[in-house]
Order: structure tokens, then sequence, then C-alpha cells
């Protein structure tokens, strides 16, 4: 048997207590519920790797995390994991989702994310209902899924660009009570999206700046993409209007980008989401051996396969596409070299060909490859939106008080982000997740 599969048969069916030291310093661990010794600790903010490390968790919490000294007190019931040749990281964050539009998601996507290595999503869009019963649900059992940050119904022109899941908007919405309505109800935000005219987008800059809360999503189609900023859009979905002046405009992009960084406006670029629509002709972007996870999804997958491939069907056509997201992900890497702020998501539910947790691995991947320092990546995924959601010291690092979510992996992710594939265990709240099998 592997280390790594010792480690395995650890975490999923031992509950040790550690041998008390007969000689040399002791460690007090404060009646840790589980011990990971010997492991490596992957620092994300500081982009280092601290060797031969001792974790400690108790009540969901990280309580001891440093040198493994060698001695420690016996700890009746504690679950010992030997962490040697693995390496562990904060939870991921997958900050573009839509999850909450079944109910049957609860089993189907949740689950499947947490194992993944995902504590902590941001839903963009979705039944308000399901987002605060997805809440509750979690907060139940963190074994059941992933933290859920929501916002309900997206903010639209009238007509919308989409008529499930939306409030459609014009200048005779009283929008004080549209937007209390929802806020009584629990969103967590508000999404605007691509058609919203730029009146309806003042009022609501106005009621988040009268009632401290955001706004965030798509830079509208009918709105100046410098006043969308300037009103404190929190963050901009995907690379729409970036793209354009990104080609027609550099100068006018970089004083874009300028004032995202004055106004803290971050950017949630999802590259999968380019990579898809530029590659539907490779029959590898779907995995039939994960469509169960996204049950009748699959014929609206492939409608919007065959709609892409009777637009863009010649071969010149599609090596356009292909150039077309090489520069999207020049302009990404432009981006991040600007200094925006940044941060991962896939789209999941959004987007054709992306599936739960994997699509977020293949983010960050498509991120290294558009030239970001995998440092950087991991901080896209886990430190970046603990600060975007304001839980910054209380989640997204593996420090002494903060929540514990790690992610136990066989490979160190600062040497190839490809590593964060290669999961060995995940804790959630404390909890473990069952590891995904090899």
């Amino acid at each position: 048997m592997t280390r790594a599969a010792t480690s395995i048969m650890r975490l999923g069916l031992f509950s040790l207590a550690l041998v008390a030291c007969t000689s040399g310093p002791s460690l007090v661990l404060n009646a840790p519920e589980v011990i990971i010794r010997h492991i490596n600790v992957v620092d994300v903010e500081r982009g280092v790797v601290l060797r031969h490390q001792l974790i400690a968790m108790r009540e969901g919490a990280f309580t001891y995390v440093g040198d493994d000294v060698g001695c420690v007190d016996t700890v009746p019931g504690a679950r010992y994991v030997d962490g040697t040749g693995l390496y562990a990281m904060p939870g991921l964050f997958d900050m573009h989702v839509h999850v909450c539009w079944s109910d049957t998601n609860a089993t189907l996507l949740l689950p499947v994310l947490l194992s993944h290595g995902i504590t902590g999503v941001r839903d963009m869009g979705g039944d308000l209902r399901l987002v605060n019963a997805f809440k509750q649900r979690v907060l139940a059992d963190a074994t059941a899924g992933p933290e859920i940050w929501g916002c309900g119904p997206i903010l639209d022109g009238d007509p919308p660009v989409f008529t499930d899941f939306t409030v459609p908007m014009d200048s005779t919405t009283d929008m004080p009570r549209v937007l209390d309505s929802l806020a009584t109800d629990g969103v967590d935000f508000f999404k605007v999206y691509s058609l919203l005219e730029v009146g309806e987008l003042e009022r609501i800059a106005a009621y988040c700046a009268e009632h401290n809360t955001v706004f965030a999503g798509h830079l509208s189609e009918l709105v100046e993409p410098e006043r969308a900023i300037a009103l404190g859009q929190h963050s901009v979905e995907h690379l729409n209007r970036l793209e354009e002046l990104w080609s027609d405009d550099p100068n006018g992009l970089d004083s874009m980008l300028v004032l995202m960084k004055e106004h803290e406006a971050w950017s949630c670029p999802t590259l999968i989401v380019y990579h898809r629509k530029a590659h539907m002709n490779d029959p590898a972007i779907r995995d039939t051996s994960l469509d169960a996870q996204v049950p009748g999804l699959q014929a609206e997958w492939e409608g919007a396969r065959a709609k892409r491939l009777a637009r863009y069907g010649s071969p010149a056509q599609l090596d356009s596409l292909d150039q077309r997201y090489r520069s999207q992900q020049r302009l990404v890497r432009h981006m991040h070299e600007q200094g925006v702020r940044m941060m991962a998501g896939s789209d999941l539910g959004g987007a054709p060909f992306v599936y739960p947790g994997t699509g977020l691995l293949e983010e960050m991947e498509r991120l290294a490859e558009a030239g970001l320092p995998n440092a950087a990546v991991l901080r896209m995924a886990t430190t970046a939106p603990a600060t975007y959601l304001g839980v910054a010291g209380m989640r997204g690092t593996v420090a002494v008080g903060q929540q514990a979510d790690l992610v136990l992996l066989r490979g160190n992710p600062l040497d190839s982000i490809g590593h964060i594939r290669s999961i060995a265990g995940v804790f959630h709240r404390a909890r473990l997740v069952v590891p995904i099998e090899d």
C-alpha cells in the first residue's frame, strides 16, 4: 500500500489518540477533535510551503497550526491523520455558480462540489427559496455541501434576457419596495444584468449605498462600463464589455482598470466559459461519466453546441474562435498584471459543459495557462473570495481561529496547479468529507 493510500485509509476509517511523550517538549492542543501530523501546509498568502506542520481542529475551527515538535500529549478520542507527503491548503470558493434552480441539487450538486474541495460558493441567480433552504441544510450538516452566498433572482431590464429567476425593471418599478422585499427574504447581494437601463442601475446603486449592501453582475450593454463602476458595482462577471475595450481601445481599457482598482471592483473572468464557446467542436468537452450529476441539462447543452457550430462551422471560423480565446487569455493576464482584484468562478449551471467541482478546478488551470502565477490562482479561489465576501480573518487561510475548511492534496499546487485535482481528503468546519476515490 502506498503512503498516500495509507493516509486516505486513516482519513476514512480511524479515530486514534496520540501516544504521550515520555521525554522532550510536549505540545498542549486543548483537546482537539482532529490532529493532522507531519503535513505540508500551503501558505497561499505568501506562496510558500511550510514543511512538517501540525494542524489541530476543534468545534469547527483551527486551534493549532504550526511546527510539529514531535511530542504531543495523549488526546483521548481525537482523530489522527498522518499527513506525511500530503499538502494542506484552504478550502476553495467557486465564486460564480447557479445551483439554486432545483430541489434535487441539494443531493446532486452540493456534495459533489464539497468533495472537490469547494467549501464556499456564490450563487449568481436562482430561486431564493432554494438559496435559503440550501443554506440551512449546510448549516445543520457541514458534510452536506459548501456554504452559500446568494442573490436570488437577477435584476434586468424589461424585457429581460431570461424570464426565469429574473425581476424585470423599468422606470415605473418601485425600486425600494422590490429591493426591500429581496433583502427581507435574505439575499446577500443584488445581481444586475445585461439589459438594465442607466436609470434603474442608478436607483439600485443608491439603494445599496443607503442600506450598506452591494450589487454585482454583468456590465449592462445599455450603460457605459465606467458609469457602472463609478456607481459602485462590486464585481464584473465574465469579460463582457471589457473584451470590447481590449480589442478596440486598449487605452480606454487601462483607464477602466484604473477605475476598477480605485472603486475596489472585482473581476470574475470565468475563462472556462470562453474556452467552451471556442471549442464546441471538441467532443471531449462533454464528459458522459459526469452527466448524471446534471440531469436534464444535456439536451440544452447539445442544443447550444449545435447552434454554435451552425454559426461557426468552417475550419477558418473555428480557428478564429480559438484565436479569440487566446486574446481573452491575454486580457485576463493583463488585468492581473495591472492589479485588478480577481477571483475564480466556473459558471456551473449557467454555461454548457461545465460540471460541478471539476469546473472550478479547470478554471484554475485555465487561469494558470493564461500566464497567472500558481500562487495568484490559488489566492483567487481562497483568500480573494474571503476578502470579497467580507469574511477575511474567518475563512480563506489555514490559521488558528479560522473556520476549519481544508483540502489535502497529494501534490504541491505551487509547483503545478494541476495538483489541485490530487485530492486525498476534504474537511469542512472540521468535519471529514469522504475522500475521492483514485
